[in-house]
C-alpha cells in the first residue's frame, strides 16, 4: 500500500492563504470599530448582519434579539432554498439573541472555516449588543432623572411664590406694624427664600439643558441693570456672613447684546460661591473690559473675586461636573446641588463666552464670566 506523500504548497496558494487571513483580521477590526461605535440597538444590529455576510459570503443575515420577557424567537419567512447557521449571541452568560446567515441555493454550504469565521463575528455582537441595551437603559434612567427634577421644581415655585407673597403683606404692614426683631427675622426670611428660588431655578435650568430646550433671548442690556438685577440676592447673604461684599463697574451705562435672565443667573452662581467660602474678607465683583481678541471683537469681563480657602489643583479638574462637590473637610457644611458651577458653564457657553478660573488653596478664588459685548449672528 502506497503512503500518501504530503502535499506541497505552491507560493501562490501560500500567499492567496496569507492574503484571506489578513482580510479576515482586517474585516473584524473593522467590525469590532464599528460595533464599538454603535450607540443604539439599531445600529448595533445592522451592523452584525453587515459582518455576518461579508464573514460569512452569505447573501442574508438576521438577529433574532432576546429578551428576558421573550417567550420566543421569531424569523422572518426566508426560502431556506440553501444552507443556513445560527449561532447563539451571548453576553453576561445570558443569550441575548440569535444570529442566523443564509446562503442561497447554488452556492457551497457552510463548512468549519465559515463557522469560525462567524462565532468570532457573533462573540464581538453579542458584546456590543449588551453594551447598547445597558447604554439605552442608562439613557432612560437619566432621561427619567431629568423629568422628576423639572416636575418637583415646578411644583415647588407654587408654594415659595405664595411665602414670598406673605412676606411682602408683613413686609408692607398691611397686618400691623413690626418690631425691629420681627422685622430682622423677615429679612432673614426673604433671604432664605430667595437662596431657595435660585437652587429651584438651577434644578430647571439643568433639566432644561440636558433636554436641549433651553433657549438664548438676547437684547441690549445695559452693564449697571445686570449689576442691580444681582445685588439684592447676594447683599443679605454677605451681611449674614459679616463679610464685605464691594463693586466696581468701570462704565455702567456700557451696554452688551445678551440674555440678562441667564447672566444673573450665571453671577449669582459665582457670587454665591464666593461667599459660601470665604468665612472672613471680602467677596468683590468688577466689571471690566476684556482682551481684545484677533477678529476684533469686544469683550466685558465680570469677575468674582474672594478671600475664601482656595481650590486645590485636583479638584479644579472636577469643578464643573455636575452633581460635584469640593472634597475639602472644610466645606462640608456647605454642601449644595453641586449644579451651579456646570449649569454656569454650559450658560456661558450659550452666550459666547465663558468661565475662567484662578485659585490657590488659602489664597481665594478668581471666576470670571468672559462675554462678548456683541453676538454675532448666524
Amino acid at each position: 500500500m502506497t503512503e500518501p506523500r504530503p502535499r506541497r504548497f505552491t507560493g501562490d496558494e501560500i500567499l492567496y492563504s496569507d492574503y484571506r487571513k489578513t482580510e479576515e483580521l482586517g474585516t473584524l477590526r473593522q467590525v469590532a470599530r464599528a460595533l464599538a461605535a454603535g450607540t443604539n440597538a439599531a445600529d448595533v444590529l445592522q451592523t452584525i448582519c453587515d459582518a455576518a455576510m461579508v464573514q460569512g459570503r452569505a447573501s442574508d443575515a438576521l438577529v433574532a434579539e432576546v429578551s428576558a420577557d421573550t417567550d420566543a424567537i421569531i424569523e422572518p419567512d426566508f426560502q431556506e432554498d440553501g444552507s443556513v447557521m445560527r449561532l447563539p449571541l451571548m453576553a453576561q452568560n445570558q443569550l441575548v439573541g440569535v444570529l442566523s446567515v443564509f446562503r442561497r441555493d447554488g452556492h457551497a454550504p457552510f463548512d468549519a472555516d465559515d463557522e469560525d469565521r462567524l462565532a468570532a463575528v457573533a462573540d464581538l455582537a453579542a458584546l456590543a449588543l449588551w453594551k447598547a441595551r445597558l447604554l439605552e437603559h442608562a439613557q432612560t434612567a437619566d432621561a427619567a432623572k431629568t423629568s422628576l427634577l423639572a416636575t418637583l421644581s415646578h411644583e415647588l415655585r407654587t408654594p415659595l411664590a405664595a411665602l414670598e407673597g406673605y412676606g411682602e403683606l408683613l413686609e408692607d404692614e398691611i397686618l400691623g406694624p413690626l418690631s425691629n426683631q420681627q422685622r430682622d427675622v423677615l429679612v432673614r426670611l426673604r433671604t432664605v427664600g430667595r437662596h431657595l428660588g435660585a437652587l429651584i431655578e438651577d434644578i430647571l435650568t439643568y433639566a432644561s439643558l440636558e433636554a436641549d430646550r433651553l433657549s438664548v433671548r438676547l437684547s441690549p442690556v445695559e452693564v449697571g441693570a445686570i449689576v442691580d438685577d444681582v445685588m439684592p440676592y447676594v447683599e443679605p447673604l454677605a451681611r449674614e456672613k459679616g463679610i464685605d461684599f464691594e463693586v466696581e463697574v468701570s462704565d455702567p451705562a456700557r451696554e452688551l447684546e445678551t440674555d440678562q435672565q441667564l447672566v444673573r443667573q450665571v453671577l449669582l452662581n459665582l457670587i454665591q460661591n464666593a461667599v459660601k467660602f470665604t468665612e472672613r474678607g471680602v467677596v468683590s465683583l468688577r466689571v471690566v473690559r476684556g482682551s481684545p481678541t484677533g477678529d476684533d471683537a469686544e469683550w466685558l469681563r465680570f469677575v468674582v473675586r474672594d478671600t475664601g480657602i482656595g481650590i486645590s489643583a485636583n479638584d479644579l479638574s472636577r469643578l464643573f461636573r455636575p452633581f460635584s462637590q469640593l472634597a475639602d473637610v472644610h466645606t462640608r457644611r456647605h454642601r449644595g446641588t453641586g449644579l451651579g458651577l456646570y449649569i454656569s458653564r454650559r450658560l456661558a457657553t450659550l452666550l459666547g463666552g465663558r468661565i475662567e478660573v484662578v485659585s490657590r488653596p488659602g489664597e481665594g478664588s478668581q471666576f470670571s464670566l468672559v462675554l462678548p459685548v456683541a453676538r454675532r449672528h448666524q
